[in-house]
């Protein structure tokens, strides 16, 4: 791949004007445009930015982002976003829709209990997958 012709951002205007777009670490990301996948809590990101198709949601301390993330891609939540989008091909959803979404908050205990069980599952499907790759290769 040739990248001879990539236009950068530079720092200055990374962290300036687009300050406000910038993705942290732990951040939970919400798809308004489209259905399907719709949060990534994500953990180890690349300095990146959101664009006008992401909604950058804050999890306050009582709750858990990987918990949200699992119930917003839950087939419940899925089916929510569904309702309450609009357009045709191309389902919409808004801000004050995500604010709206039914999201069963247990104490933050039993958040992090689901979250930790659902993180040990990814690991075990990301080393299974792993494993299988390299039986390919080989």
């Amino acid at each position: 791949m040739k990248l001879g012709k990539v236009k950068y951002i530079n720092t200055e205007t990374h962290n300036g004007l687009l300050k406000r777009s910038q993705v942290s670490e732990g951040d939970l990301l919400v798809k308004i445009t489209g259905v399907g996948r719709m949060a990534v809590a994500q953990n180890n990101l690349p300095k990146c930015l959101l664009n006008q198709r992401i909604a950058k949601v804050y999890v306050n301390d009582e709750n858990n982002n990987i918990y949200i993330q699992s119930v917003l891609n839950s087939p419940i939540g899925v089916k929510q976003f569904s309702k309450i989008g609009t357009g045709g091909i191309q389902i919409n959803i808004g801000i004050s829709d995500i604010e709206n979404l039914k999201i069963p908050l247990p104490p933050k205990e039993k958040q992090d209990e689901i979250a930790n069980h659902i993180t040990a599952i990814r690991k075990q499907a990301q080393a299974l997958k792993d494993k299988t790759k390299a039986l390919i290769i080989k």
